[in-house]
């Protein structure tokens, strides 16, 4: 079976500025003119690149990103080489020869501008207009501000040999591969640098429709930089009373599960129910034997409490653990000191979280659902 096979070929001279360009710029520059040759049938489909450049094959492979200390004009080329999707092999100068043969015999010089410099200037100046400010006045500031304009004479002129970790330049120093300057603005990488003035419209710009954190981090990753900018976004979403309230409530804490006592009397709940019958009900349960004690009470004061537990424990013995929540009989002076006196440990559970003494809360369910079950019996017996 026949295959229709198309060849198409390109060249062309380099300039003036190309010809300073060290090697691997040159090598570069081959793929980018030969990409945005035929862009129009590489656009949108997966093809291979073929270079005889083999550190080419690390710096643009699929398994590694541009190297922060790579030169910013590979990194401007390395963003025109994200759009396309595309796998790079390597193949000997010997074997290359259909290339070198282009190579060795180029088309007559043209005048022409270098668009990757163009395009990336104007990705350059979007970023710029997209942050919070104009570059007017991004400039104006960050010549204000006394560090960035320390980082921006160092971009320009050379940083030192070293520089101590508690000074304030430190957060730039560490990341000087990646500063460059551009219209009078400094960028890290593809990011605008933020002066101080403008952090505060600018994380709030971020936040802007209430977005989350992981929303505004990566939509920051994209557009501007500054130190600690992520404490900053986590800052802002923690303070926003809007987020706050519509937002989902935390996750219930898990239930801590009671150990098991040793013997019986060891750990006792108690708990009062609500009226029933006219009266209230103190309830009190053993959490080995799951014994229940009722005792109707005509008042909660903690005195009566302290009566209706007397008699329990004169007739079962003194438990060591006491589980209550927090009444007003519970944490009443006078129940303290009966508590100490008897040597018993009281442990108060959870406020407002009563399945924390969920053992009696289940034997109060279970006393009401018997004594109502009980009255019905009696109401509907027959004379």
């Amino acid at each position: 079976m026949e295959r229709n096979v198309q060849l198409a070929y390109a060249s062309r001279t380099l300039n003036k500025s190309e010809k300073n360009y060290a090697q691997i710029e040159k090598e570069v520059l081959a793929i980018v003119f030969g990409i945005k040759k035929f862009h129009q049938f590489l656009y949108g489909r997966q093809f291979c690149l073929i270079t005889d450049h083999k550190p080419l094959v690390t710096i643009f492979g699929p398994k590694s990103g541009i190297p922060p200390i790579a030169a910013a004009r590979l990194q401007r080329w390395a963003l025109i080489l994200s759009s396309y999707r595309y796998t790079i092999q390597y193949k000997r100068t010997q074997e290359h020869g259909n290339a070198d043969g282009l190579s060795k015999l180029p088309t007559a010089e043209e005048e022409h501008e270098d668009s990757s410099q163009r395009e990336a200037g104007l990705f350059n100046l979007r970023q710029i207009n997209m942050s919070p400010g104009t570059v007017k006045g991004f400039v104006r500031e960050t010549d204000k501000d006394s560090l960035l304009s320390q980082v921006k004479k160092h971009v320009l002129s050379g940083w030192p040999s070293g520089m101590d970790q508690t000074n304030p330049l430190y957060p730039y120093f560490s990341k000087q591969a990646q500063f460059t300057c551009y219209a009078g603005c400094l960028m890290c990488g593809h990011r605008v640098v933020v002066p101080e003035s403008l952090r505060k419209p600018g994380v709030h710009e971020l936040h802007e429709g209430h977005m989350g954190v992981v929303r505004m981090k990566a939509l920051s990753r994209i557009h501007v930089w500054w130190p600690q900018i992520d404490k900053s976004i986590e800052s802002l979403a923690k303070s926003c009373m809007v987020c706050q309230q519509e937002g989902r409530a935390p996750p219930s804490a898990p239930l801590h599960l009671w150990s098991w006592p040793s013997k019986p009397i060891y750990r006792c709940h108690v708990d009062f129910a609500e009226p029933l019958m006219g009266k209230m009900s103190l309830l009190l349960v053993d959490a080995y034997s799951k014994w229940l004690e009722v005792i109707p009470m005509t008042t909660t004061s903690a005195a009566s409490t302290i009566d209706a537990l007397r008699s329990i424990f004169a007739r079962f013995g003194l438990p060591n653990q006491l589980v209550s929540d927090n009444g007003p009989q519970f944490v009443s002076a006078e129940f303290n000191h009966f508590m100490k006196m008897n040597g018993i440990k009281h442990i108060r559970s959870a406020p407002y979280h009563p399945a924390s003494n969920g053992q009696v809360e289940t034997a109060v369910q279970t006393m009401k659902k018997k004594l109502k079950v009980m009255l019905s019996v009696v109401q509907y017996e027959p004379d």
